[in-house]
């Protein structure tokens, strides 16, 4: 009964998501993951820290590379994964709290190696693009590792925190073509 409510549940996503954001269906993921753009989307409710997280999303794998934890390089993207997150938690937010506030889930994004540069975890590549919180980052000594964080009423700002700490994650994988 449950996995019938989960393949409905990611069955509604995945229309949804082809509705809205135009996704063709020449496009392949695997089952219950989300397509959009080049890549498959899947939240992950089990709570990790980032690199247990990172380590999960790296089981899963194509012909083309394995998965990540979501790499947000763009704020349409950003607005995608926070869709997917909202639809899929029907807006709640379930996870730990910080400083009285609820916290999301981790992103792919980390600052473990050089303090001074925020990469993720697919390429190493520093980020471009991002959509941090007002005077976030900080404490850039001890929380080296970015979480989305609900302020002000979205899920669309981030934050970063202790690595250890344990969040929800979503996963990207590319797509298969067919």
């Amino acid at each position: 009964m449950q996995l019938k409510v989960v393949s409905l549940l990611v069955g509604i996503l995945f229309a949804v998501t082809q509705m809205k954001y135009g996704v063709e269906s020449k496009t392949v993921c695997p089952t219950f993951w989300v397509p959009f753009q080049e890549s498959c989307y899947r939240i992950f409710g089990n709570l990790l820290n980032w690199s247990d997280a990172e380590e999960s999303c790296n089981k899963y794998f194509n012909e083309f590379e394995m998965g990540h934890m979501v790499s947000i390089r763009s704020s349409v993207e950003n607005r995608f994964v926070a869709d997917l997150w909202e639809s899929a938690t029907n807006g709640r937010t379930t996870t730990p709290v910080q400083g009285g506030v609820p916290v999301n889930y981790w992103i792919g994004l980390s600052n473990k190696d050089n303090v001074s540069r925020w990469v993720w975890s697919d390429t190493s590549e520093e980020a471009v693009y991002t959509e941090w919180a007002p005077s976030e980052p900080n404490y850039l000594q001890v929380d080296h590792c970015a979480h989305t964080w609900p302020k002000n009423g979205n899920s669309l700002t981030w934050n970063n925190w202790r690595c250890d700490k344990l969040l929800f994650f979503v996963c990207e994988l590319p797509q298969s073509r067919h």
